[in-house]
């Protein structure tokens, strides 16, 4: 019986040197390949993929699943997109900006539903506060939570609050603790955002396995 495929999508957070990654399976180096080996152990008929990208935005996800997506063939698709985004904020009309990404995001998952028999994840994006200049991003993330959140609803996906389990744990433990420079995470802050993906998502069924969004 075929493995099902949990397939992973969005940006560097994600990415995470997969690309530079010369194993079999290309996971990199951050929370996927956590949620991977945690998967093996408890159920060995799961299989998963990276496809994060340093750099990519909501375009260049929905561009990217346009182009290659349907051919991966996923059982469960999970989102983590919109950090790049917000510094193309800077650079345009904030409302026009933020309308572009909604369009974008809501684009990628019609066409995963419209192609695929996939169930859906969504994560949402964070930052942390230093350097100083990512304070005035927060506003901009819990916007795009916001929307994330209307998304949610409307395709019935899987949701992973990370945001506020960063929060959380950066009081807890402090900022040099989970992240190397305000966005990206330390091999901590990965095993954080690996924890909170599968508390989520990941539930024992009715006949004793453990599934993910009962696939």
């Amino acid at each position: 019986m075929a493995k099902k495929r949990l397939l992973f999508i969005g940006d560097s957070i994600t990415d995470c040197g997969h690309l530079w990654d010369f194993h079999e399976k290309a996971l990199g180096d951050g929370y996927v390949r956590l949620i991977s080996e945690y998967m093996e152990r408890l159920d060995p008929d799961y299989e998963v993929i990276n496809c994060g990208f340093n750099g990519f935005t909501a375009g260049d996800l929905l561009h990217y699943w346009q182009k290659n997506g349907k051919a991966l063939r996923p059982d469960v698709v999970t989102v983590l997109i919109g950090v790049n985004d917000i510094a193309e904020y800077f650079d345009m009309d904030y409302t026009g900006g933020m309308w572009r990404f909604s369009n974008d995001y809501q684009r990628l998952l019609a066409d995963i539903r419209r192609e695929t028999e996939a169930k859906l994840i969504l994560m949402e994006p964070f930052v942390f506060f230093h350097p100083p200049y990512l304070q005035q991003w927060h506003v901009y993330v819990r916007e795009e939570i916001r929307l994330i959140q209307t998304m949610q609803k409307k395709y019935g996906a899987g949701y992973v609050p990370l945001y506020d389990g960063m929060m959380k744990a950066c009081r807890e433990f402090g900022e040099n603790a989970l992240t190397v420079d305000g966005m990206h995470l330390t091999r901590k802050g990965n095993e954080l955002l690996a924890a909170l993906w599968t508390q989520s998502v990941v539930k024992r069924e009715e006949d004793g396995r453990w599934r993910v969004m009962g696939v």
